[in-house]
């Protein structure tokens, strides 16, 4: 018998004006979450951001919607842990949300990449190439190419 069991969902769809629209969900015996995160596929900023919670633990919990919203203009890429991290951690933030954001937004790299596939039908050739771009040097599957 689990004691207890969490369940995050993500899934992303096209937007209008090349955004990504990125809605997590998470569930739990405390929580009913989601945040939704709108990503420009092209630069990887996040353009719009909110949380609905439907389900909280304390009551206190509603105060990190607010905090959400700073999110807008941060760009996923380096040094997008530490603007997450202000805005959404520490005594007067959420880990769980850190955590949901941290999760989520990075995979607006791979939507933009499925999405480039689908718009623009690339080969099997163009796609490993794409996709050497976007994870290079962060997935073993693609390491780090010379001059990179």
């Amino acid at each position: 018998m689990s004691l207890f069991r969490r369940n995050i969902e993500i899934d992303i769809n096209p937007g209008t004006d090349g955004q990504l629209i990125l809605i997590t969900t998470l569930t739990d015996i405390y929580h009913d979450i989601r945040l939704t995160l709108q990503i420009s596929s092209v630069t990887y900023e996040i353009t719009e951001a909110s949380l609905d919670m439907n389900r909280i633990p304390h009551p206190d919990c509603p105060a990190i919607e607010a905090k959400v919203t700073r999110l807008k203009g941060a760009q996923v890429g380096p040094g997008f842990t530490k603007q997450v991290l202000s805005v959404l951690g520490g005594e007067k933030g959420c880990p769980n949300l850190t955590n949901l954001v941290m999760l989520s937004a990075p995979l607006a790299m791979n939507a933009a990449a499925v999405l480039k596939q689908k718009e623009e039908n690339l080969s099997e050739a163009e796609m490993d190439a794409l996709w050497q771009k976007v994870l290079g040097g962060v997935c073993v599957a693609y390491p780090r190419q010379e001059g990179e």
